[in-house]
């Protein structure tokens, strides 16, 4: 489950985001130079800005180049992830997973008792996945409630082979959906439905039309 944090996704800044902004704010700049060249060396044009303006407005773009350089001087020394600059734990994230637009959030993971309807364990990451939570949820879980063996249900976010396997390992049983496959490949010759599987000897065989 993803809650807001306590900030806007506009104080979230990427590298990539970053470097673009910066290279818009350097062609302006640019331009704006340009235009007091031009004004120096012409006759007013009363159509165009004035020159002080223009200076203003160059005062506001430098201040604006200045402050994206330490963004993204920051996030290099952040080894080139993004950075947060109001709620430094942030991150952006789907909110529902669909692909919709991201926003500044927390990722919120929580065990609950099927029996008493009561919330067991919680945990609150700044991973947008929800990878590796499986096993070490399941182990607080079972610390807490004083047993050895718990039977969990999860969504299809926490279906992971490898942490399912750890928790069968320690004693845990987990039924989680399976992630959906894609429904064809690129070429719908290669489609699964054109093979039969041969788990003799692990291979696939091309079904005839």
């Amino acid at each position: 489950m993803k809650i807001r944090a306590n900030t806007s996704r506009r104080n979230i800044h990427t590298k990539k985001g970053t470097e673009k902004r910066l290279a818009e704010v350097e062609v302006k700049i640019e331009k704006y130079l340009c235009e007091l060249d031009e004004n120096d060396s012409a006759e007013v044009d009363e159509t165009k800005p004035s020159q002080e303006t223009v200076r203003e407005i160059l005062k506001h773009l430098n201040e604006k180049k200045e402050k994206l350089t330490d963004n993204l001087k920051a996030i290099e020394a952040n080894d080139g992830k993004e950075i947060s600059t109001v709620d430094p734990d942030a991150h952006l994230m789907h909110t529902n997973g669909d692909g919709r637009p991201l926003d500044a959030c927390y990722n919120v993971k929580t065990v609950t008792d099927s029996k008493n309807k009561l919330i067991v364990d919680f945990d609150v990451t700044t991973c947008p996945d929800d990878k590796g939570a499986l096993p070490k949820m399941t182990e607080s879980v079972k610390e807490i409630m004083g047993v050895d063996e718990i039977t969990v249900v999860a969504d299809t976010g926490y279906y992971d082979g490898g942490d399912i396997a750890e928790c069968e390992e320690n004693g845990t049983v987990v039924y989680a959906p399976k992630i959906a496959d894609n429904a064809h490949a690129p070429d719908r010759n290669y489609d699964k439905s054109e093979f039969k599987y041969d788990a003799e000897n692990d291979c696939y065989i091309v079904l005839m039309a």
